[in-house]
């Protein structure tokens, strides 16, 4: 099935980054009855947008609008029972393919170390029960943190290049995400939107649709913030659909990313408002970005 290959793809990324908080621990035998994934390879301490699946025993993932998360910080012992820490909702967000998605919900997170996801589900005809995962906080981020100076990279446009497939793997590249440089755009004095990615090469499929959610924002708010696509290579013309000819962006350096797509929104003083690890639908860019404009 599409959605189990996306699935398969995700962890297979989380696992090359060596992340805590896509670890496969619980694939091991016996395996857990149910099981809470958390996807976000970036948590820090401070506030948080998490990301996480919930898989049945057969590994198929649950799909229901939202449900109930609570955190537990455990410090050092993942063994411990924890300390109760904040009850949040998450809501279910649609991916675009393969009838999957994930839950994203907002936390904060007072203390570096180790913390349990607890949440209350009730899978068709059976009885309410807890599913819990386990994943790591870092006392700081790979990316920009919320709040911080947005980084000034030095991105290519359309006025450096001869052509679009020379700053994107897009098949149909929009040349309105290609006019304003990253660090011309932040230190503007309007909000910014930038979303990295590669549409041609992305390991979970989900870059394209990503960049059609900002060419959607784009269309709508164009004339009161700024939107940037970033691609995740340097030389996206020459990769000829071998990896091995790629060559990585500085700006993806720059910004810190274990992986794409990313999304982040910069306010008018140019510090990161939010930010958004793997796709993320509309509805969420859009109340982020709306909180910016004013």
């Amino acid at each position: 099935m599409i959605r189990r290959v996306i699935w398969n793809a995700i962890l297979a990324v989380c696992l090359l980054a060596g992340v805590v908080a896509c670890s496969a621990e619980e694939e091991s035998s016996p395996p857990p009855d149910y099981l809470v994934a958390v996807l976000s390879q970036d948590l820090s301490v401070g506030p948080q947008r998490v990301a996480f699946i919930i898989l049945d025993p057969e590994r198929e993932q649950i799909q229901v609008p939202q449900v109930e998360l609570t955190t537990y910080y455990l410090g050092e012992d993942r063994e411990a029972a924890g300390e109760q820490r904040e009850a949040a909702t998450a809501v279910f967000r649609a991916w675009p393919i393969g009838d999957t998605g994930l839950y994203s919900a907002r936390v904060n997170f007072e203390e570096a170390g180790q913390w349990r996801a607890e949440v209350a589900v009730t899978p068709l005809g059976e009885a309410a029960r807890s599913v819990e995962g386990y994943f790591g906080v870092s006392q700081r981020s790979f990316t920009p943190a919320i709040g911080s100076d947005a980084p000034r990279s030095v991105t290519k446009t359309v006025g450096d290049v001869p052509s679009l497939e020379q700053l994107t793997s897009s098949a149909s590249p929009d040349p309105t995400l290609y006019q304003i440089s990253v660090a011309d755009a932040v230190t503007s004095g309007m909000p910014t939107l930038i979303a990295f990615s590669t549409p041609a090469y992305c390991s979970t499929a989900t870059c394209g649709p990503q960049l059609e959610v900002v060419r959607e924002l784009e269309a709508e708010f164009g004339g009161q913030a700024n939107f940037i696509h970033v691609e995740i290579y340097d030389n996206p013309h020459e990769i000829q659909g071998d990896l091995r000819n790629a060559q990585r962006a500085p700006a993806v350096a720059e910004w810190g990313l274990p992986n794409e797509p990313w999304t982040f929104v910069v306010d008018g003083e140019g510090k990161v408002a939010d930010k958004f690890e793997a796709f993320t639908g509309r509805d969420e860019l859009e109340e982020s970005l709306v909180g910016v404009i004013g």
